[in-house]
C-alpha cells in the first residue's frame, strides 16, 4: 500500500507520502524507511519534513530493519544473507551467512 501523513485538526485528508507501492515501513527520526515493490524491491528512505526521497541499497530486499544505528535488511540476490548499513546506506556489511 502507499502510507500517508496523518491530518491535522481542520486540515483536509492528506495525499500520499509517495505514489509507489512499499512494504516493511520503519520510522526514524524525520525519516520512514521502507521496501518499494515498484522500484526494484530496494530500500529507500524519504524526509519526512521535506519529501526528500533518497535510494539506500541497490539490492532487493526481503525484509528491512531499522533501529537507532543501523538498517538491517534481507538480500534477495544474495540467498536472503542479512546485511547491516549505516541509516544513510554507507558501510554495508554482511552479518549472516
Amino acid at each position: 500500500g502507499k502510507p500517508y501523513k496523518d491530518a491535522q485538526h481542520g486540515q483536509e485528508m492528506p495525499g500520499p507520502i509517495t505514489e509507489s507501492k512499499v512494504g516493511y515501513v520503519n520510522l526514524q527520526g524525520d525519516w520512514l524507511y521502507y521496501i518499494d515493490w515498484i522500484n526494484g524491491e530496494s530500500t529507500h528512505r524519504i524526509n519526512l519534513s521535506n519529501n526528500e526521497i533518497e535510494r539506500i541499497t541497490k539490492d532487493a530486499c526481503d525484509g528491512t530493519y531499522v533501529t537507532d544505528e543501523y538498517v538491517y535488511y534481507y538480500n534477495s540476490g544474495d540467498g536472503k544473507r542479512l546485511y547491516r548499513m549505516d541509516l544513510n546506506g554507507k558501510h554495508k556489511t554482511l552479518i549472516g551467512k
